[in-house]
């Protein structure tokens, strides 16, 4: 794990794995999850 603080943004960054985003998603104001995958449920 990884914790950054930009100066010019503001803003904390946890990072628990670098690796490519593929999808942002805002779950409140100012508050951004990035996700690598899409998780689908697999039902047998």
């Amino acid at each position: 794990m990884k914790i950054e603080y930009s100066k010019e943004a503001d803003a904390i960054y946890v990072y628990f794995k670098e690796d490519f985003v593929e999808k942002s998603k805002e779950i409140e104001n100012g508050i951004v999850i990035d996700f690598d995958t899409v998780i689908s449920s697999a039902s047998p």
